[in-house]
């Protein structure tokens, strides 16, 4: 075979073309690398704002974080108020308030209610306004007839009318 280059020129265009191979993979490396930044990047941002906001919020869970003991003491004073509320449960006056206002019928419009405690139950003062002297007198007779009550008072004067009456009513019960 004829060789028309001379070996030094040989060797020169070996050196060129390797010059040429390794620039051309070091532009594609950085090439390769600038595209892979601009992609990562935006997954950096996301996960860095988010892990503030992770610290962030485990800052003020760790503040607001009460002490145990004081937990503690927040659970004993509930259970003694709970133990303190159900010993005047038995004693509380809402089911002979109950029984009351299940007698109100359609003529009675009860105004206040009131009551206090006496040594064997309690006395209830109920006012209110009766459209006839029937629907009053009808009132009265259905709390005289319930035995959880006793001690039911109409003043005679608050039948002088024979509507429109306002009335106040003194019952006792057990």
């Amino acid at each position: 075979m004829i060789r028309f280059l001379p070996e030094t020129n040989k060797k020169e265009i070996k050196i060129e073309y390797f010059s040429r191979v390794l620039v051309f993979a070091l532009v594609f490396l950085f090439s390769l690398s600038i595209i892979s930044i601009f992609l990562v990047f935006p997954s950096y941002i996301i996960s860095f704002y988010r892990d503030i906001s992770i610290e962030g919020q485990s800052k003020t869970i760790q503040s607001t974080k009460t002490d145990t003991s004081e937990q503690e003491n927040i659970v004993k004073i509930t259970n003694e108020l709970v133990t303190l509320i159900s010993q005047f449960e038995d004693k509380a006056p809402s089911v002979p308030m109950s029984n009351i206002l299940d007698k109100q019928n359609k003529d009675i419009k009860i105004v206040e209610i009131s009551y206090s405690k006496e040594n064997n139950g309690f006395r209830f003062v109920i006012k209110g306004t009766a459209l006839t002297r029937e629907g009053l007198l009808s009132f009265v007779k259905d709390l005289k007839s319930d035995k959880k009550l006793s001690g039911v008072n109409l003043p005679v004067s608050d039948f002088v009318k024979s509507s429109d009456i306002n009335f106040s009513l003194t019952i006792k019960s057990e």
